[in-house]
């Protein structure tokens, strides 16, 4: 630059963030992201499902631990064990309290406890009234639960749909309810229902 008389320039190069597929750049096009504006719970959970290799890497490109401490981590990732799990949610703790602060962190990580651990609702879950008599397959998707008729077929036949506990297996059923009762979905995903 300066040979050709232009303003020099600096340059700043950063490592690429592996996405969640431990293979391929986190990208939206690969489908392997965790979205910077995505719910923190959510994040914590995606964080948790991470495969261990990539824990170094994202503490080194996502959070403030030192190098030393990272090294550390890379260390146990050889040799695997209650501690490994305890690192990944030191690791999603970080990273949700960076996007979302500690309150909303230190909130989310109980309740991580709570459905993974204990098998227990998490202590907030979103509520959806039931007007009327509706179909199972469409209350997934009005509720956010599926993104689509066909995922929310295959979520009800796979067995992942219970209500009050219940499995629910037909995706043509009507959900009618007297009382108030709690629709899980898959592993962590909670919704109360709650009558008209």
């Amino acid at each position: 630059q300066r040979y050709f008389g232009v303003p020099e320039q600096d340059i700043m190069t950063f490592k690429i963030l592996i996405g969640t597929d431990g293979v391929k750049k986190m990208s939206k096009t690969s489908g392997n992201v965790i979205k910077i504006d995505e719910a923190p719970d959510s994040q914590f959970a995606q964080i948790m499902n991470l495969k261990d290799e990539l824990m170094p890497m994202y503490f080194e490109l996502l959070t403030d631990a030192p190098d030393k401490k990272i090294r550390e981590f890379g260390n146990l990732i050889k040799r695997p064990g209650g501690e490994l799990k305890k690192i990944k949610k030191q690791l999603a703790f970080e990273i949700v309290k960076n996007f979302h602060g500690k309150a909303v962190a230190d909130k989310v990580a109980l309740d991580f406890d709570r459905v993974f651990k204990e098998k227990n609702a998490p202590a907030e879950i979103k509520e959806f009234k039931i007007i009327k008599p509706i179909n199972l397959k469409e209350l997934l998707i009005k509720s956010n639960l599926a993104p689509s008729g066909t995922a929310s077929q295959r979520l009800i036949e796979q067995g992942a749909v219970s209500l009050g506990g219940k499995v629910l297996k037909d995706w043509r059923g009507k959900i009618q309810l007297k009382s108030p009762a709690v629709l899980k979905v898959g592993k962590h995903k909670f919704l109360k229902l709650l009558p008209r």
